[in-house]
């Protein structure tokens, strides 16, 4: 998904649904990066780019996981009113 927003940033979204925090690996990370310069390569957008994830439970910190900017959780989306 994507979400071309007003204020100059695009947000690449990745969306994972598994039972505990996702792991980012050396290759994914290398794959997510591919995905991110071929989007600016066609789109030819000076805007920046930001990796975000929706997934159930989070990203699990590693040394591949700096890649995502931000990152949204069942919780996050499932937050009652207040």
């Amino acid at each position: 998904m994507l979400i071309d927003r007003k204020d100059g940033v695009i947000n690449l979204c990745e969306m994972k649904f598994v039972g505990e925090e996702y792991v980012i690996s050396e290759k994914y990370e290398k794959t997510l990066r591919d995905r991110i310069s071929l989007f600016k390569h066609v789109t030819k957008t000076k805007k920046a780019i930001n990796c975000t994830f929706v997934t159930t439970y989070g990203i699990k910190p590693n040394v591949h996981s700096n890649i995502v900017n931000n990152e949204l959780t069942m919780e996050d989306l499932f937050r009652p009113k207040e």
